[in-house]
């Protein structure tokens, strides 16, 4: 039976015409899926075939489902969205704050990145700095201060990076364990990685 065959079939069953709007393909070794309900749709493709594998592939495809990543990575990213995104976002939580200091009620922080796709090597290092002078006038020996740094920086990394945490797969906090973001989760596997993956949404 052809597709068209089936859709008139069905046309006969339901009794409302039924007309295919769009699809998606993904080629990959392997791909997953998983159906939210009859409005959300997700195809993960993965570039090896491992132990688990549909496992795997359908927590991604809830993640995409759930948390709506539109990219893999913020690699993807050029350089002039983010660009414009930074902008806006500021711009956003800048007139937040007046509103918020008005009411005076505490400020949202105005971070100066959103994407790792900005957080260059001078940058990171010019954080730690910051860090270091920080808990040099908190008074901290600096001999505990490699159990400090690397969990300030982790939240630097946190706080400027809001623009992946909402459109990067891999960059996202995995709705099974926060924990760890998506990128972390799939290491578990073994030697796999996203290929590509598409998400389909009615209405």
């Amino acid at each position: 039976m052809t597709v068209s065959e089936k859709l008139i079939e069905q046309t006969g069953v339901i009794g409302e015409k039924i007309e295919i709007s769009a699809f998606e393909r993904v080629d990959a070794k392997y791909v997953g899926s998983y159906t939210h309900g009859s409005k959300i749709a997700v195809l993960v493709g993965l570039d090896n075939v491992v132990t688990n594998a549909d496992d795997l592939s359908k927590d991604l495809a809830m993640q995409v489902a759930s948390m709506g990543a539109t990219t893999l990575s913020y690699k993807d990213f050029e350089s002039d969205f983010v660009a414009s995104e930074t902008e806006a976002r500021i711009a956003v939580i800048e007139k937040d704050n007046i509103e918020l200091a008005r009411l005076g009620k505490t400020l949202k922080n105005v971070p100066k990145y959103i994407s790792m796709a900005q957080l260059t090597d001078e940058i990171m290092i010019q954080a730690k700095s910051a860090i270091e002078a920080e808990l040099a006038s908190e008074g901290k020996p600096e001999h505990i201060w490699d159990k400090i740094v690397p969990g300030k920086l982790d939240r630097f990394v946190s706080d400027n990076t809001t623009l992946d945490k909402e459109m990067c797969l891999l960059d996202q906090d995995f709705i099974k364990d926060e924990n760890k973001n998506v990128a972390e989760y799939i290491a578990t596997y073994g030697d796999v990685a996203v290929s590509s993956f598409k998400k389909v949404s009615l209405g």
